[in-house]
């Protein structure tokens, strides 16, 4: 194999393992917190943070260094890292029982997963700096397609097909492969010694100190505008790798296209293509009732991501006098998109309890891309301030929305919750409403002589109204989610009910703002952290009932479906014991996954879909019931619950793998 083909190889490698623990590392954090969004935010931020330091000692080599000290010195690291490999989270970390769990989650990624993430992108950085063939102009595609192939392959390939035993196997084998090819290019930089510093120096002299502060702004835009998409597809569809990398997709493309330059830069489509998009996802922001579906909204965010990044990317490489490959725009384009990464995912949620980042975000990218497209001075200043009266429609917009109906805000890592008291159609009666990232997680009428009747998907006609008040002896329920706490009211008087919630402030706002934990005649304890981790406390066969219904947005965390998740669960029922799992979402439809459950573990399974039209406050709803007793499922009225039967193919979801496409609705 000649030395351009070793060295592209390894380019591609390097930073397609580089884009692969991404996704991984999110989705271990995610099990372990509570199956939220933020983990993904977390790790995005930790690895940019890893890129930067590797870029920043790739560069001290490059610059300081004899290239055949460097080469030698880089070899010994890789060589001496893959004992460290692959990056994982430390067995025993679990966050903490009260509390954020961010700068723990971090302190966790730096200590298993720093070291070989920093050690990979130095390796990309290195690569470029000693290319053999250095003029050529597409230094910097291979790592560029081995970023893209590593985030595609890992929901779609690396996560369905390779074990969970055996992904760290095999990252590791590749790492080692990486290595291999990378050595001829070091050998190469070692025996012909290419000048030191010529790239950082051709680049300084393109930069006076605002140009680099205009640069890392145009740079942290598109990365606040990633987080903040990010997060509001991961409520409304699920917190999956899935949903996460198709963001972080756009944002590469958008950088990738930027660099093409000419052939891709045409400020005359881009003059009108970027006011339409900021105006769709404005209104998209503060009126989301007004698109339909969760497929317009995702694929109208993803093109406004790639093209406010491309409008942004490419001003910034404009600016930076087609210098894609200096040191000083790669320190430009990394340190801008990790403050604006960490402004969005970690500033913001500590500094307002209504989730600013997505319209700020937006408003950024209008405040900085727009006048880069008109370059006479003379339409500039126009542009800046139309998109100052903009800005201050949008905040006037952004104070006033919050706070219609709204009596109390929260957020935290776990998500955006909101009480809201509205105004019932039919009764005129006020309704107090429980939102979380958006989605409804319980409601109460406010007059007392309506206090006490369950709402939502917990009517007297859903599915697991019947069958708890079918029920002839008192029982042990665990709830899997908290919600309002709606579920309490079925209680009797020797019931004990137990609910499991990862968001730390719901209990709180459970107990204060909604009645039915006080008002149940139940014994009724709320237990915090993630459900899966501490349903797994709890003594074997001591429950009656457990039931599924913890959401993150709109979804259940796919970490509570899986083969080990249901395992869990089986072995705290009592043989008697039933599974309850609500499948009233709009996005997924479980049955097909939960057929599959019940023949795995040889369980009957039944579901029960109401329409709630007679009961005040409630919603059409479906649950899936699992269990091996079929005496209590009789006592519903005949014909009310349908036999599941599992489809044909169809794999159970483990730890390690979980195929999204199938359930879709």
């Amino acid at each position: 194999m000649s030395l351009n083909k070793t060295h592209s190889a390894a380019s591609f490698l390097s930073a397609f393992l580089l884009a692969l623990s991404v996704p991984w590392l999110a989705k271990t954090v995610a099990m372990r917190v509570g199956g939220v969004a933020s983990a993904w935010t977390v790790v995005l931020a930790f690895a940019l943070g890893m890129i930067c330091c590797g870029v920043l000692y790739a560069e001290g080599l490059v610059r300081w260094v004899s290239p055949r000290i460097a080469g030698v010195a880089h070899t010994v690291l890789l060589l001496g890292t893959l004992a460290l490999t692959p990056p994982r989270l430390p067995a025993s970390w679990a966050p903490p029982s009260e509390g954020d769990p961010t700068f723990s989650a971090l302190r966790a990624l730096l200590t298993g997963a720093g070291l070989p993430l920093l050690v990979l992108a130095a390796t990309v950085v290195l690569l470029i700096a000693w290319d053999p063939a250095r003029e050529s102009k597409s230094t910097l595609r291979p790592h560029a397609a081995g970023w893209l192939a590593g985030l595609l392959l890992f929901p779609f390939g690396f996560e369905p097909f390779v074990d969970l035993v055996w992904q760290p196997l095999a990252w590791q084998m590749l790492y080692g492969v990486a290595v291999l090819l990378s050595l001829p290019t070091f050998y190469h930089a070692w025996r012909h010694n290419p000048r030191r510093g010529c790239t950082v120096e051709a680049a300084a002299k393109k930069y006076t100190p605002t140009e680099a502060l205009l640069g890392l702004a145009l740079a942290a835009c598109p990365a606040a505008l990633l987080v903040a998409i990010t997060g509001y597809l991961s409520s409304i569809i699920a917190p999956a790798p899935l949903v996460w990398v198709l963001p972080l997709i756009a944002y590469t493309l958008s950088v990738e296209c930027a660099l093409a330059g000419p052939r891709w830069w045409k400020p005359q489509h881009l003059r009108w293509a970027l006011p339409v998009v900021l105006g769709a996802m404005v209104y998209g922001v503060f009126e989301p009732a007004a698109l339909p579906g969760a497929a317009t909204k995702a694929a109208l965010y993803l093109v406004g991501l790639w093209v406010c990044g491309f409008v942004c990317h490419g001003d910034l490489f404009r600016r930076a006098g087609g210098e894609a490959g200096s040191a000083i725009l790669r320190w430009v384009l990394g340190g801008g998109a990790l403050a604006g990464a960490t402004i969005a995912g970690i500033g913001a949620p500590r500094i307002s309890t209504w989730p600013i980042e997505f319209p700020m975000a937006i408003l950024a990218c209008g405040l900085f891309a727009l006048p880069g497209l008109y370059p006479q001075r003379w339409i500039q200043r126009p542009v800046i301030v139309v998109g100052l009266a903009g800005a201050a429609l949008m905040a006037s917009g952004m104070l006033r929305s919050p706070n219609e109906g709204v009596k109390l805000l929260a957020r935290s890592f776990y998500g955006n919750v909101a009480v809201v008291g509205v105004e019932q159609d039919r009764s005129g009666s006020e309704v107090l409403m429980l939102l979380h990232d958006g989605a409804i997680r319980g409601t109460q009428f406010q007059e007392a002589k309506n206090k006490g009747i369950p709402t939502t998907y917990y009517g007297t006609q859903s599915g697991l109204g019947r069958l708890l008040m079918v029920r002839g002896e008192p029982w042990r329920m665990a709830v899997l989610g908290l919600g309002s706490g709606t579920l309490a009211l079925y209680g009797l008087p020797l019931d004990f009910i137990k609910f499991f919630e990862s968001d730390l402030s719901l209990p709180y706002i459970a107990s204060t703002q909604f009645s039915y934990l006080g008002s149940s005649q139940a014994s009724v304890d709320i237990a915090t952290g993630d459900p899966r981790r501490m349903l797994g406390h709890e003594p074997a066969q001591s429950y009656h009932l457990i039931i599924l219904d913890a959401f993150s947005g709109a979804a259940i965390p796919p970490h509570l479906l899986t083969r080990e998740a249901f395992d869990l669960y089986f072995s705290k029922l009592r043989p008697d014991g039933w599974i309850a799992v609500n499948n009233s979402g709009e996005i997924m439809d479980l049955k097909p996954l939960l057929g599959a459950v019940a023949a795995a573990f040889g369980k009957e399974a039944v579901y029960v879909k109401s329409r709630e039209r007679s009961t005040p406050g409630a919603y059409e709803s479906e649950w899936v019931f699992l269990g091996a007793d079929p005496g209590l499922i009789r006592k519903l009225p005949v014909g009310l619950a349908r036999h599941l039967s599992p489809p044909p193919g169809f794999s159970l979801w483990t730890d390690g793998y979980a195929n999204w496409l199938r359930v879709l609705r």
